[in-house]
């Protein structure tokens, strides 16, 4: 797993991605699917239990006609009730399924062909009640072919769902076993909880447009000054674009230096963090995690200067247990263009949240609150500045820190340890073929 926006197709909505394994979840969440036969399964599923908007991309290469495949699954191990089912019915024909019945059927049986699968859900603006309470819209794609093999837009009602039901791939788990398998294993999955429109699975899955490269052009230090016997600085001479030309380039060459670290905070009185956040008023859950916990004394709200990309964090940690083994610790930078909750940020509704972070993680015990405690590189993190036009607000970020005790579950000590943040920097920086110069 790589940091939120460093994992290609792993978005802000995304709960699981897999790509080069059925079992391998590589999107921010990290948590992978147990293995069985040629396919996985999550057990009790409540990342699965989407009823609101959603996606569900599967890519799989069929055999001909293949019957009774089911390729992506949320439902109960009975098989009589079910969130959402891709999979192809008893005759060959690919279909889109829920609650135990068939809402989207292809026009055409399968092919020997390689497949991708995009089916997006999202509530219907023009419903005239339950039956067509959600609308949604499948494309498929035939990579063989190299063209679209159906695309569709249907209204249906909206699914039930429970969060106790398993999330399988490449079959349907029914307690035992995958059952319904499809010849040839499902090679991509990615499940979402936002509706994604055709274009976007075409962006994501098909032909990406090379992005725009931007201003990236390393600024050097003019070679000068220029000799006296150039005449620029006799009387009368200091006119005209040349002279004011290495002016604004000696500028330009030097604003990076001028730049003051975003953050640059030590506390002589910093808090002892444990297991579980206190006061729980002042700690939520990173966006798109489960485990890592931003508390209110480390967030800071800032303006990034102009031409700035990322931020290069480090934090001052101390480290120790009060009895028993070492237990490891993980801590985050959220750099986030807007507060993860809002909605509304004074007249105008909020953007749309873009948030990156990066993480690192340690194993040690410096003995008590006054041991010496390490400095933790955090490393390099993308600074998602807001945009829009609002006084006070464009051109900030929002940082927080984010702690997590025994990240990987390795440990049964949990409750001894005790970490301290006692210092923390932030320094904005422009990371050449990285992010885009922006002046």
């Amino acid at each position: 797993m790589r940091a939120q926006g460093g994992q290609t197709n792993a978005k802000e909505d995304t709960v699981l991605l897999l790509l080069a394994s059925v079992t391998d979840d590589v999107s921010q969440y990290n948590i992978d699917l147990t293995s069985s036969g040629s396919g996985g399964y999550e057990s009790t599923s409540a990342r699965g239990a989407q009823t609101g908007e959603r996606e569900i991309y599967v890519r799989w290469t069929a055999t001909k006609t293949e019957a009774s495949a089911a390729l992506a699954y949320h439902g109960n191990t009975g098989i009589t009730d079910y969130t959402w089912l891709v999979a192809t019915d008893g005759s060959g024909y690919l279909c889109c399924y829920q609650n135990a019945s068939a809402v989207w059927q292809s026009a055409a049986t399968v092919d020997a062909d390689d497949y991708s699968i995009a089916w997006s859900m999202r509530d219907n603006p023009q419903t005239t009640g339950a039956s067509d309470a959600k609308i949604s819209e499948v494309c498929v794609y035939d990579h063989t072919t190299a063209g679209i093999w159906e695309i569709a837009q249907f209204t249906h009602a909206a699914p039930t769902t429970n969060a106790s039901w398993n999330l399988s791939v490449s079959g349907i788990w029914d307690g035992a076993a995958l059952v319904n398998t499809p010849t040839n294993a499902t090679a991509k999955v990615r499940v979402s909880t936002a509706y994604h429109p055709n274009v976007e699975f075409f962006e994501d899955w098909l032909a990406a447009r090379t992005a725009y490269a931007g201003d990236q052009t390393p600024i050097a230090e003019p070679v000068g000054p220029l000799p006296i016997s150039s005449g620029l600085g006799d009387m009368g001479q200091f006119a005209g674009r040349h002279p004011w030309g290495y002016a604004a380039a000696h500028a330009e060459a030097v604003r990076r230096r001028c730049w003051a670290p975003l953050v640059n905070a030590v506390y002589g009185d910093a808090q002892e963090l444990v297991v579980t956040p206190a006061p729980t008023q002042w700690a939520v859950l990173g966006p798109g995690s489960s485990k890592y916990y931003m508390m209110l004394s480390y967030l800071k709200w800032t303006a990034v200067p102009r031409g700035a990309t990322h931020a290069w964090v480090r934090v001052h940690v101390v480290s120790y247990v009060t009895s028993g083994a070492s237990v490891p610790i993980g801590v985050r930078i959220y750099a986030m263009n807007r507060p993860p909750a809002k909605h509304k940020i004074g007249p105008v509704q909020a953007p749309s949240l873009e948030v990156y972070h990066a993480t690192a993680t340690l194993d040690a015990d410096h003995g008590s609150a006054a041991g010496t405690g390490a400095w933790l590189s955090l490393g390099w993190v993308r600074l998602p500045r807001f945009r829009q036009a609002l006084g006070g607000w464009t051109d900030t970020v929002h940082l927080a820190l984010a702690y997590d005790i025994d990240p990987a579950a390795a440990s049964a000590n949990d409750a001894a340890e005790r970490l301290i943040i006692d210092a923390w920097h932030v320094r904005p920086d422009f990371r050449q073929g990285v992010g885009v110069l922006e002046l």
